[in-house]
């Protein structure tokens, strides 16, 4: 049965409440179990404790007037009737606004069901975090990331750029060993080819460029990506292997990542908090330069303009980014077992259902 998160707004994925304070540093020891535990969770004990709290004032109350003498009785009755002590309604249980998250994921299960695709789906809005904009479908299983763990690369790249190993000028050469096919152009340029730190990273973003990855995995190493998807609280993804690596897939070693996982990365861009605000801007730079433009920036709505990362393999396509307009907010939605046809038709029905709900002010 697919599972249907709504999230409140202690979660993952409630950017200026939870990711900014936890995350701002980004280099560092990040303590995110409570933060991850609530992605999961409607928020089922707010009910539970508002209740024992009143039950406790109520006991509280009642000890109070036995104790008092008889005569005193009318100056208390005025607290029965208006309690100043009453405990105030936790902002994430608004009913008029929880049925409207609960139904826009339950339409987006809907339409992934309709496929029979196994997909997930992230949306967060960064405009208005007071409400229920934010919401997963199965955000946190992890999926084969295809060039979706490209992200996660980036991140360490530009951690180590942000403590000073790298600079982003560094000059580094194309080697005969560097070329392996797929997407990308530098393969065509050959053996010898110079490029900065910055180039590198912008092909590999921009273009999905296998050779500028798997150069970079060699610059930064394979375990220091994998450390800090852990410091940022990526759980679903791991880097295993290089790109065009068939020798590892064939044995069954893959590269993974979550919905929630590239929405977690592409909020701390758009809200300038990945390392620093300039390599915030640059990330920004790179995706907005993605050459992939199908799937979800197809069904945008006029205005809005889209700075995404995707990731496709056999019976795999996934779509990432950031949607800038009047109202941004961040779209991540990953689909397996389908053909890549049927995977950009359910991408463009979850992103009309979301730009619909978002025009007749449903979400933010």
């Amino acid at each position: 049965m697919r599972k249907v998160k709504p999230l409140i707004i202690g979660g993952i994925l409630a950017t200026s409440l939870a990711v900014a304070p936890m995350l701002a540093s980004c280099g560092g020891d990040i303590n995110n179990d409570e933060y991850r535990d609530d992605l999961a969770v409607v928020d089922e004990g707010s009910a539970d404790d508002g209740g024992e709290a009143a039950e406790t004032a109520e006991e509280a109350s009642d000890q109070a007037k036995e104790a008092a003498p008889e005569e005193a009785a009318p100056e208390e009755a005025a607290p029965e009737e208006a309690p100043a002590q009453e405990p105030a309604e936790p902002a994430d249980t608004a009913p008029e606004q929880r049925p409207i998250a609960e139904n826009l994921a339950a339409t987006v299960s809907g339409i992934i069901s309709s496929y029979g695709a196994n997909a997930s789906v992230t949306y967060t809005s960064l405009s208005d975090l007071d409400g229920y904009a934010t919401f997963a479908v199965d955000g946190s299983e992890p999926h084969v990331s295809a060039s979706m763990i490209k992200l996660a690369i980036m991140a360490e790249v530009f951690d180590q750029v942000n403590s000073g190993y790298l600079a982003l000028e560094d000059s580094y050469t194309v080697q005969d060993s560097d070329i392996v096919g797929g997407t990308g152009t530098l393969q065509g340029s050959g053996p010898g080819t110079q490029l900065s730190l910055s180039d590198l990273v912008r092909h590999m973003i921009a273009e999905s460029d296998n050779v500028a990855t798997n150069m970079l995995i060699d610059l930064v190493g394979m375990d220091a990506v994998n450390e800090e998807a852990a410091k940022l609280g990526l759980n679903a993804t791991s880097l295993q292997r290089y790109m065009m690596d068939t020798d590892a897939q064939a044995a069954g070693i893959e590269n993974h990542m979550s919905s929630d996982d590239a929405a977690v990365i592409l909020i701390l861009i758009a809200n300038g908090e990945f390392y620093t605000p300039e390599l915030s801007q640059l990330a920004t730079d790179f995706l907005s330069q993605q050459t992939d433009a199908g799937g979800i920036a197809a069904s945008l709505s006029s205005g809005e303009t889209f700075a995404h990362k995707t990731g496709t393999l056999t019976n795999v396509k996934h779509d990432a980014g950031i949607v800038q307009g009047e109202a941004p907010y961040v779209l991540s939605v990953f689909v397996e077992g389908v053909d890549e046809g049927s995977a950009l038709s359910l991408m463009g029905e979850v992103t009309t259902a979301i730009e619909t709900a978002r025009a007749n002010g449903e979400v933010a």
